[in-house]
């Protein structure tokens, strides 16, 4: 089970955690939709239409109020539906590419790869006890949105439909936590660590030289 555990991990993550060319059976439901988890293909077409229509919304404001002079009623409060998806969709993407923004001066100062991979196993947990406790309070906040169900002033279009997007967010990006937890503590346990580790605390030895 732990092995199987990890051969799914593997395949999210894009790493070799077993360090062998093994593949899952792609027979079972499962392992087709972690398939298109780790692709993106589930969401990545999603946040491109986003995309598209947020510039087309913008664009059409820019046009109608500045050069026409002619506002349309309601766009702009109709652009916060995709504008908060859209964001909510980048955080995920980030969290399943483990892209987001650090300031790892810690690392400077670490030698081998084991200590490189203990910091960002502590770091790992950090984010996802935190991510936990904002979930427990979007949780919350989606159930007194649902409770008041509120209507955005001059289309009347509930604001649950862009408030629940935050718990979706929140929910997804705490999966990918998760995971990224548990390749760090697979390689805090095995020693199997990745190649760009290695290759990282060799050059900041150099510097430190």
């Amino acid at each position: 089970m732990p092995h199987n555990f990890f051969l799914y991990i593997n395949r999210l993550n894009h790493f070799d955690f077993i360090g062998q060319n093994r593949n899952l059976p792609r027979n079972s439901t499962a392992d087709i939709y972690l398939g298109r988890i780790a692709d993106g293909s589930l969401y990545e077409p999603a946040a491109d239409g986003l995309i598209c229509l947020v510039a087309l919304g913008q664009f059409v404001q820019v046009i109608t109020r500045y050069l026409l002079e002619i506002p349309v009623l309601g766009l702009e409060e109709s652009l916060l539906y995709p504008t908060m998806w859209l964001y909510m969709a980048g955080a995920v993407n980030a969290s399943r590419e483990n892209s987001h923004i650090r300031a790892n001066v810690l690392e400077i100062f670490l030698k081998t790869p084991k200590q490189v991979a203990v910091l960002a196993l502590i770091g790992e947990a950090l984010s996802l006890v935190i991510g936990c406790w904002l979930t427990y309070w979007a949780w919350d906040f989606t159930k007194y949105s649902i409770r008041v169900w509120r209507e955005s002033p001059t289309l009347y279009i509930p604001t649950f439909y862009v408030d629940v997007a935050l718990i979706t967010g929140l929910v997804l990006m705490m999966v990918f936590t998760a995971i990224q937890l548990g390749r760090h503590i697979y390689q805090v346990a095995t020693g199997n660590y990745p190649p760009s580790a290695t290759h990282t605390t060799e050059s900041q030895q150099e510097e430190l030289a």
